[in-house]
């Protein structure tokens, strides 16, 4: 991944958007040839989904030729590999009291635990080194300030100032 990635994109488990009705990527699993016009994956996700796809059909917007399912994780090695390191990223966020993601229903750390060790560092590492160099370190002020107590009048007012937090994490 280039370096210039941005942090969300490298967190984001979802890279061939599996809660889309359909799904289109390159296909990455063989060289294409320079006069090739360009094609593209596409995969039906749900109902919907398959009724658009046949409406484009019959509209003639979209021609189609099918292809064996095994292709898809042939041509997005690299999307897979990336989920494979969204668990650490997450966790070193969390480590470092950086506001992170939760993500429900990705096995996450299931698939962070099939990389080899040199790779699980590197998921570690490499985000550390992102959260310093980008300067995402910042101290959370204490949760009860001045004598450890909330004084009474301050029932509204919220425990930890946020406001660095949010403009830090901009979408």
């Amino acid at each position: 991944m280039s370096k210039n990635v941005q942090m969300r994109c490298r967190l984001c488990p979802d890279g061939t958007g599996e809660f889309a009705d359909l799904s289109c990527g390159d296909p990455w699993y063989r060289q294409i040839e320079p006069d090739e016009p360009g094609r593209s994956l596409v995969l039906v996700r749900t109902a919907t989904g398959q009724e658009l796809l046949h409406r484009a059909i019959e509209l003639d917007y979209v021609k189609l030729t099918k292809v064996e399912p095994r292709i898809l994780p042939l041509s997005q090695k690299s999307l897979l590999q990336k989920r494979r390191n969204v668990w650490g990223r997450v966790l070193t966020m969390r480590l470092m009291q950086i506001p992170a993601p939760k993500y429900v229903g990705f096995s996450l750390f299931r698939n962070w635990l099939r990389l080899p060790a040199v790779e699980k560092l590197r998921s570690l590492g490499g985000t550390l080194k992102r959260i310093m160099s980008h300067g995402w370190m910042m101290p959370l002020q204490a949760i009860f300030p001045g004598n450890g107590l909330q004084q009474a009048n301050d029932v509204d007012k919220p425990l930890v100032d946020s406001s660095r937090i949010e403009t830090q994490w901009k979408v």
